[in-house]
Order: structure tokens, then C-alpha cells, then sequence
């Protein structure tokens, strides 16, 4: 679960040096992935590199967009929509209840630095600021976690917010049984069971993968369209 760090009587300011770091730099982009270099390939109408895209990885990628339906909550080019969802996985533990968005809100609205704290930029007029503003707390929040981006997923295993899922492939079947009846009744119904295939599974699993750069270029090579 997210943490908001507290703010400590006498402590240092740092929120405008990040800022200032932030305009001058801009954030650090992602290093490239075979995925990019399949779709920059398309873009200019290079077949010749478009092919060394494997074969798996193009049928995961009509599953993604077409029968998967992932484009719903994974948009853009960091692959989510920035949300929170409930996904069907269980959020009761030995340890008791893992409050998810309720928590993190609960932390969030209580924090200076939120968009109507002290240490924010945004006029108080401004769109998320008035969003914030308006935030209720419901009990469907409780099993909503954030929809994480899927570059570098490679990187980041396991997967789901209990590090349930050792593998991509674990993922997608987790996706391809969904239990309906897990959700909650008041959520958004955007989830049904893909009930993919074996080899389905597999090819989705495949271009899932091609989201993270390979091992050797992971430090460098950030993203640009050519």
C-alpha cells in the first residue's frame, strides 16, 4: 500500500528543488523495448525490422487490443490509465485487511502534500485540485489497488499487490479464469474471463514481455520515436 512519508517539524522543503529539477529535465524517460522498435518500424514503413518482431508477440498484441480488451485500463504509453481497480485478487490476510485505496486515500487527504496542501503549485481552481477536493470514500475502494504501467513489468515481478503472481504467464491466467463473483457488486464490470487458450495464454504472455528492454540496454537507450 502507498505511504504518505510525514512531514517533520523543521525538516527541508525539497518540493521546490524537485519541481525546478522536473522543468529542467523533464522525467526520465524508459529505455527502449522490442516493442518500440516494432511499432516505430510500422510507423515508417520499415518491414524489414517490423519482422524481427517474433510471431507470438504480434498474436499477444491482437489479443491486447482486440478480444482482451486491455486497452480499456491500459492506455498511453506507460500502459495504464492511472486509476485503481479491483482486479479479483484477494485482499484478506493472515495479518487482517489490506485497506488498498481506502487507506491510501485516507493517508492521501490527510497529507500536505496533496493538491490543496501548503507545499502545492496548483491554484486552488484548478482541476485536480478541485477534484481533490471532492474525493468520497467508498467501500468498493476497499480491494482497488493502483493499475500499475506495464513497461519494465519484467523488472518488477511478482505481480499484483500480495507478489501472488511469480509470472507474466501467471497473470494472464489469473485474467483468462476470472472469478466474477470475487468483484465488487457497486465496481466498475470492466473485467470478464478471457477463457484463452493454452497457447493463447502464451501469446499474450509473449507480448506482454516485450514491454521490458532487454537486460543489457535496461540502464540506457530512453524512448524516442524514430
Amino acid at each position: 500500500m502507498f505511504v504518505v512519508a510525514p512531514v517533520l517539524a523543521g525538516s527541508v522543503d525539497f518540493t521546490a528543488e524537485e519541481r525546478a529539477r522536473i522543468e529542467s529535465h523533464g522525467p526520465w524517460p524508459p529505455p527502449r523495448t522490442p516493442f518500440d522498435d516494432f511499432r516505430d518500424a510500422l510507423s515508417r514503413g520499415d518491414t524489414v525490422t517490423a519482422a524481427r518482431y517474433p510471431a507470438a508477440a504480434q498474436r499477444g498484441l491482437e489479443i491486447f487490443v482486440g478480444s482482451g480488451r486491455c486497452f480499456f485500463c491500459r492506455a498511453g504509453p506507460s500502459f495504464t490509465n492511472g486509476e485503481f481497480a479491483d482486479v479479483g485478487r484477494p485482499f484478506f490476510s493472515a495479518g487482517g485487511v489490506d485497506a488498498g485505496r481506502w487507506g491510501g486515500l485516507q493517508q492521501w487527504l490527510a497529507s500536505p502534500y496533496n493538491r490543496l496542501g501548503a507545499f502545492s503549485d496548483a491554484p486552488p481552481d484548478a482541476a485536480r485540485a478541485v477534484a481533490t477536493k471532492h474525493v468520497v470514500m467508498e467501500p468498493r475502494h476497499y480491494g482497488e489497488f493502483k493499475v500499475p504501467g506495464l513497461r519494465g513489468l519484467l523488472a518488477t515481478a511478482p505481480s499484483f499487490h500480495d507478489g501472488s503472481a511469480a509470472t507474466v504467464e501467471a497473470v494472464v491466467r489469473h485474467y483468462s479464469e476470472l472469478d466474477a463473483g470475487r468483484l465488487h457488486a457497486d465496481g466498475a464490470r470492466l473485467l470478464q474471463a478471457w477463457q484463452l487458450s493454452p497457447p493463447q495464454v502464451a501469446d499474450l504472455a509473449a507480448f506482454l514481455k516485450t514491454l521490458s528492454a532487454p537486460a543489457k540496454a535496461a540502464k540506457g537507450s530512453p524512448v524516442r520515436a524514430r
